[in-house]
């Protein structure tokens, strides 16, 4: 068997026998009731799930990352803990070189460590984090391979932290809607100058008028001369 779903049941851990699948890449068991623990009935001294690769745990009570021991996994390459009660993501990440998708959104989460988290997952392409209590988004500064971020409904308040997506060259898509940032007129434009490799933002493809007016926000003056003028703050 490579693939098991058990989504809306009533599981508080997940049973010991799953780890007997060898073959298994994809496992799920969204809106049950897992805890923190859930994982720890799978015996830790036997090479289980060694082929992992999709683990989906949203809609559950997690609370920690860290207690999960994601580290007996290597091959994950999606994981989706969305929906959950975790408020910090500092360790627990950590030798998960193949992840490329991580869906954090719904949680509770105000910040990211950014050491930490970077060093864990830099292979990373997609990252989401909607709905949570982010003030800040400079974790993502060395997220080289990222090519979609979603931070929307969050606290991000400026437009100044658009300045941290100006290291992230492959980024295609972000979706920053619903933050207090999106008040300022030109944030679309704001953002497109600082990572002109993006093709997407909160779901609309940027135009050729935006482009070209962010073409025209190289410097901090200019930025701040457009945004006098056009009353954006």
């Amino acid at each position: 068997m490579e693939s098991l779903n058990l989504d809306y049941n009533h599981f508080e851990h997940v049973p010991s026998c799953i780890g007997c699948l060898s073959a298994l890449t994809f496992l799920s068991f969204n809106h049950n009731r897992l805890s923190d623990a859930c994982l720890e009935s799978l015996r830790a001294d036997r090479n289980i799930l060694s082929q992992l690769a999709v683990l989906r745990l949203g809609s559950n009570r997690l609370s920690s990352i860290e207690k999960l021991q994601l580290h007996r996994y290597p091959k994950l390459k999606s994981l989706f803990l969305h929906n959950n009660f975790i408020s910090a993501v500092s360790n627990g990440l950590h030798s998960l070189w193949a992840l490329k998708e991580l869906v954090l959104d719904r949680n509770f989460i105000r910040q990211l460590h950014a050491h930490n988290f970077i060093d864990q997952i830099n292979s990373l392409q997609e990252l989401r984090l909607d709905h949570n209590l982010l003030d800040s988004i400079s974790f993502v500064q060395d997220l080289t391979s990222l090519r979609s971020l979603h931070v929307s409904q969050n606290r991000l308040s400026h437009v100044i932290h658009l300045e941290s997506l100006s290291t992230l060259t492959s980024l295609l898509e972000i979706s920053v809607r619903r933050n207090h940032l999106c008040r300022k007129r030109i944030y679309r434009e704001l953002a497109l100058a600082k990572c002109p490799s993006l093709q997407i933002i909160d779901s609309r493809p940027i135009s050729s008028i935006e482009q070209t007016l962010a073409a025209t926000l190289s410097t901090p003056s200019t930025v701040l001369s457009v945004l006098s003028r056009t009353n954006a703050l």
